[in-house]
């Protein structure tokens, strides 16, 4: 019974060494994510769409803005110089209500439209730079690739480099 005990005891701390000496052989690197972003082609497009989006976003709001304040501004004129029958102060009243709805549903649709977008090129973004330090890893035959900045120490192969000239390549 000892000499069994003492086998499985060898067999299980051999087992354990193995496993420690095989991790200790994965290869691993890292790479700044955030140099990555700034030089990425395809981000700098997508962020100048999502901008420009924005801006006409902005402007048709304040058109649609300025419009209903002006058709409030009439309104209360009219109040206060009692000029309204009571069809023409039931008109106004109807078209401030349906143009204040208006600019809400503007809005939330803009906003939604400019999430979609911001999550589509995030998509892109991240696929391309997945794409790049994946051929660079496997190119290298590197088990895992961790973001410098995500690390609290990293030392070791740098594979920053080759992965933005990887990226320049692969997004024109």
């Amino acid at each position: 019974k000892k000499t069994f005990m003492k086998k499985l005891c060898i067999v299980l701390v051999s087992i354990f060494c193995t496993s420690i000496v095989g991790e200790a052989q994965l290869k691993i690197a890292h790479v700044n994510i955030e140099m990555l972003h700034e030089i990425l082609p395809s981000r700098k497009k997508e962020m100048d769409k999502i901008n420009a989006f924005e801006a006409s976003s902005l402007a048709e709001i304040k058109r649609m803005q300025e419009d209903f304040d002006k058709t409030l501004q009439d309104y209360q004129e009219g109040i206060k110089k009692n000029s309204f029958t009571p069809t023409v102060l039931k008109y106004y009243e109807n078209q401030i209500e349906k143009k204040e709805k208006e600019i809400t549903e503007r809005n939330t649709e803009l906003k939604n439209q400019y999430s979609e977008m911001s999550n589509q090129a995030t998509k892109l973004i991240e696929q391309i730079m997945k794409n790049a330090v994946a051929t660079i890893a496997n190119a290298k035959g590197l088990d895992y690739v961790l973001d410098v900045n995500a690390t609290v120490f990293a030392k070791g192969t740098d594979i920053t480099k080759e992965v933005m000239a990887e990226i320049l390549r692969i997004d024109k």
